[in-house]
């Protein structure tokens, strides 16, 4: 878990994920091994194919679902990413933001979905990324937004570094404890955020800016911490834009 104030230092069971995290590192070092053999971000051996485990990413949304009691989205990565998303709800109601920022055009609107726009609603999210280069998953706090200015609908999605809020961590421990039933590592995003010690940046600044980070070699290229804005729809008189229109991406605080 990646945490806000306090530290390792602070745990009881600084002993055991002491070692548990000691087979992380090892797990991480060999797959970036394997991976990147010239040590350099983007330069991925190219005989490793972007397959994500689809079938095992249903498996895991089955799981989380029946364990955890809530809604669960499956969502697949993007044609830059490298890893499946199951979206976990944990505060807020169904269908939610997210259901209708996924919508199809002229599929569900504000009133079906129980959603205002003009009067904005937030839902919380553990976001859980499983990679399609290895046995790997990691967590992340999302909070989708939506929000009506000016006769548009926008869904602003900041996801954070980690999972901080105190009310999500019973049910992020138990999203844990199900990856571990399906063999897959779970890494602590606190230690995937920065740099792999020995390895170059490539051309990352200039793409997206900054350093990439671990998650940004076995999960997906952009931020760890970000807040993306697409543009959903329109109000009466104006014209649905294409569905889930960019208009950006900028780094989010991880405070």
């Amino acid at each position: 878990m990646s945490g806000e104030g306090g530290g390792c230092t602070q745990c009881g069971s600084k002993q055991a994920c002491t070692g548990r995290k000691g087979h992380m590192f090892a797990a991480i070092d060999e797959a970036l091994r394997q991976l990147y053999p010239t040590r350099v971000w983007g330069q991925r051996r190219e005989s490793e194919a972007l397959e994500p485990a689809s079938e095992l990413t249903e498996v895991a949304a089955e799981r989380v679902t029946t364990r955890l009691g809530t809604a669960v989205t499956v969502l697949p990565g993007g044609v830059e990413e490298y890893c499946d998303y199951v979206y976990v709800l944990c505060v807020g109601r169904e269908p939610g933001v997210l259901a209708w920022r996924n919508r199809d055009p002229g599929g569900i609107e504000p009133s079906i979905a129980g959603l205002e726009p003009e009067a904005g609603a937030q839902d919380v999210y553990l976001r859980l990324a499983l990679s399609a280069l290895g046995p790997f998953a990691a967590v992340q706090q999302s909070t989708l937004e939506l929000v009506g200015q000016e006769g548009l609908w926008f869904v602003h999605e900041t996801t954070r570094s980690g999972v901080f809020d105190p009310v999500l961590l019973p049910r992020f421990r138990r999203l844990v404890a199900v990856l571990s039933e399906l063999g897959l590592q779970h890494l602590d995003f606190g230690e995937i955020t920065t740099l792999p010690e020995g390895f170059d940046p490539g051309d990352y600044a200039t793409l997206y800016g900054g350093e990439p980070a671990t998650a940004n070699f076995l999960f997906y290229p952009q931020p760890c911490a970000s807040v993306t804005t697409t543009l959903v729809g329109a109000s009466a008189g104006g014209a649905l834009p294409d569905r889930r229109g960019f208009l950006g991406r900028s780094p989010a605080s991880n405070g």
